[in-house]
């Protein structure tokens, strides 16, 4: 297998020779034969690795055993180790994710933060494809969500790739290399486990080459969704124009392609990629004309034979004032912020009643020993960030913005709470986590944000 994962990399020209490499290591089989396979090749590939795994907060004892289990892994073959822990559950009810979503998110988060300028190495395997091949097929999905897991990208790489589950294990017990067992695994209760448990058995049971077969299948696949795009691209590169995209040009493109080429173009205009129900709205009003709010509130036009984006005015900036001692208001631009400094009593009667009401009236709170002053109220900056409580990873506002899809036209205006420190809190996107509220916390500072009924925010 060793020799399969050296011919994917070339395959696929994965950039792994000379690079710094996190590789993600959960303790499973998967990233156990990975991280063993990558460490052999590191001293002729001039691989500089960092194993990086993740306590979900997920499984109690059994993932304080995972985690017990990659240390000691790590440990003994003197491979550097990073490890964070979160609260995977909890952070779900507050974002509105799936665990799966949730996870995922975070891991990857974590990866990057550990070192920017490295590869990411996960151990994502044919199996996994065929999974997730699956899962989109159920869903609903075009070509691009057919062609599974891609092998390379946005600096992550897949060694494993072209793998199957079966040979992974069966190199794991020929070279010795222990692994530890998700129990979630072994039950159906996520959408995921459910096709690897029953739906791929299945298949199998009808053709026991079904992996092999799908392996032939997701190559055609992969190469047709390859050709199609590079003509879409070709086809919007054609109707582009100083002042949008020629309607004309579009409407020239087959009917197959002509969704996928404004897919291409919509991207270009927003700098999202839009949903299948915006790409389709905006397809019927090239013959007809008119305009249709896309996701992180853009909004596109057709219009005097032109698609283009329509530049709607942003608010006015907030507006910095500096504070020496807590004020009781602050002014926004199109509102106030309300301080109160609560005891520990207050603040947990407070915070349960205001939960309730959270949509109507927007709370925040944070440890008042913690801030620096003086401090000041003033709109966000380029190159704000701030460190969400438990996520283990600083994200600039631009990330978080885009994960709370606020509009960007609103952006702008969000308020900010800052010391000589920095970001303290950020309206919107919540209190930084040196200044989050813990069990010690015994004086609490309430920020009550209160905007003008005309002037919506998405907190």
């Amino acid at each position: 297998m060793k020799n399969k994962l050296i011919f994917t990399v070339e395959k696929y020209r994965m950039p792994l020779k000379g690079r710094r490499v996190v590789v993600g290591f959960s303790g499973g089989s998967d990233s156990a034969a990975l991280l063993s396979i990558l460490n052999e090749l590191a001293p002729d590939w001039e691989l500089a690795l960092t194993a990086a795994h993740v306590h979900h907060g997920i499984r109690g004892a059994e993932a304080d055993r995972d985690e017990a289990f990659v240390r000691e892994f790590c440990e003994k073959r003197k491979i550097p180790l990073r490890v964070a822990r979160f609260d995977v559950p909890q952070l779900c009810k507050e974002t509105g994710e799936s665990v799966e979503e949730c996870g995922r998110r975070l891991r990857y988060a974590f990866f990057r933060s550990i070192d920017p300028d490295a590869l990411i190495a996960t151990a994502h395997n044919l199996d996994d494809c065929a999974e997730t091949f699956l899962l989109n097929l159920a869903r609903g999905t075009g070509l691009k969500g057919l062609c599974g897991i891609p092998p390379v990208r946005d600096g992550i790489v897949r060694p494993l790739i072209d793998c199957t589950k079966a040979e992974i294990l069966r190199y794991c017990e020929e070279n010795g290399i222990p692994f530890v067992t998700d129990s979630t695994n072994l039950g159906s209760e996520y959408s995921r486990s459910r096709i690897r448990n029953e739906a791929l058995p299945a298949l199998r049971a009808v053709n026991p080459a079904f992996l092999s077969c799908f392996a032939r299948t997701l190559s055609i696949l992969k190469n047709d969704e390859a050709a199609l795009d590079a003509i879409a691209r070709d086809i919007a590169e054609t109707a582009r124009r100083a002042d949008g995209y020629s309607v004309a040009e579009l409407l020239r493109a087959p009917e197959p392609l002509r969704e996928r080429t404004l897919s291409v173009v919509l991207r270009a205009l927003t700098g999202t990629q839009p949903e299948t129900r915006h790409i389709r709205a905006v397809a019927s009003l090239l013959e007809k004309g008119g305009s249709e709010n896309m996701n992180g509130g853009e909004t596109v036009v057709v219009d005097g034979g032109r698609l283009r984006r329509r530049t709607a005015p942003e608010p006015p900036e907030q507006k910095q004032t500096v504070y020496t001692a807590l004020p009781e208001t602050a002014e926004l631009s199109g509102g106030e912020i309300r301080f109160s400094v609560l005891t520990r009593e207050e603040y947990e009667k407070n915070s349960a009643k205001n939960k309730k009401i959270y949509k109507e009236v927007f709370y925040y709170y944070l440890d008042c020993d913690t801030m620096i002053y003086p401090i000041t109220v003033r709109g966000r900056r380029e190159g704000d960030g701030l460190r969400p409580p438990g996520r283990g990873v600083t994200k600039s506002f631009k990330q978080l913005c885009a994960e709370k899809k606020i509009p960007a036209p609103q952006r702008g205006a969000l308020a900010v709470l800052a010391d000589a420190k920095g970001v303290l809190w950020a309206e919107g996107l919540g209190v930084d986590e040196r200044a989050a509220v813990t069990d010690k916390t015994r004086s609490i500072l309430q920020i009550e944000v209160k905007r003008r009924k005309n002037d919506e925010r998405m907190h």
